[in-house]
């Protein structure tokens, strides 16, 4: 007899098989044949290879930014993050986050607060990243302008990671903050305290800073990965 996780596993995989049918009668196969046999074949395979890099950058990201204590094998990260990206490329604003955490707390095993603290650490990285490649564009583009997200980036990102910075090492002043709360107040504040808790990785300036580096080959990654699309049609 089918259980519950049983009929949730065939449920997703009718809604694949109904999102594939709907996404392959919607193209138009001719123009879809035309675009194929004028395709650079070679720009292509790079860019599947430079998209592939991402996923694993990515995955060695969240690996350096597990709380202390977190054992979670590389395969499963990688596996998390396929289906955080795929949310994320397919679904409404913040699906993959939301799912990344999900799946961070439930298949990984670090609970709500483990899986919230690598996530914000993967953004605080990220916005780091941008902010270090809009620097080099300003440095070494002629009449590069900044534009309303390049300067929220240029002030922003730094601001978010000296934040966390200082909230992670005076985490005991958010603790004997939470224990003065009772109820859903005090549930919030305990879960942002936890989660404080273990932003391990901000505490240590090398591997902190070695997950900043690889988001921004990420980010190499995403741009050669555009480039050769655009190369190969």
């Amino acid at each position: 007899m089918l259980t519950g996780r049983h009929w949730r596993a065939w449920l997703g995989w009718l809604m694949l098989v109904v999102f594939v049918v709907v996404a392959v009668t919607s193209l138009d196969w001719t123009r879809v044949l035309q675009e194929a046999a004028a395709a650079h074949y070679g720009w292509l395979t790079l860019a599947v290879l430079a998209n592939a890099c991402i996923l694993v950058l990515a995955a060695a990201t969240w690996l350096l930014f597990l709380p202390k204590g977190g054992r979670v094998s590389p395969a499963k990260v990688f596996s998390i993050v396929a289906v955080m990206s795929t949310a994320s490329n397919g679904g409404p604003l913040l699906a993959g986050h939301a799912a990344g955490i999900h799946l961070l707390s439930t298949r990984a095993g670090l609970g709500p607060a483990g899986a919230t603290s690598v996530m914000i650490l993967d953004q605080i990285a990220e916005g780091l990243a941008k902010w270090t490649l809009v620097v080099l564009a300003a440095v070494l583009v002629p009449g590069f302008e900044y534009r309303g997200a390049g300067l929220t980036i240029m002030v922003g990102a730094p601001a978010l990671a000296l934040g966390c910075a200082v909230l992670a090492r005076r985490e005991h002043v958010l603790e004997q903050f939470a224990d003065r709360w009772r109820g859903w107040r005090g549930a919030v504040l305990r879960l942002v305290a936890d989660t404080v808790h273990r932003l391990d990785a901000i505490r240590r300036p090398g591997r902190f800073s070695a997950g900043v580096g690889l988001s921004i080959l990420q980010k190499v990654a995403e741009g050669l990965g555009i480039a050769a699309v655009a190369l190969a049609l």
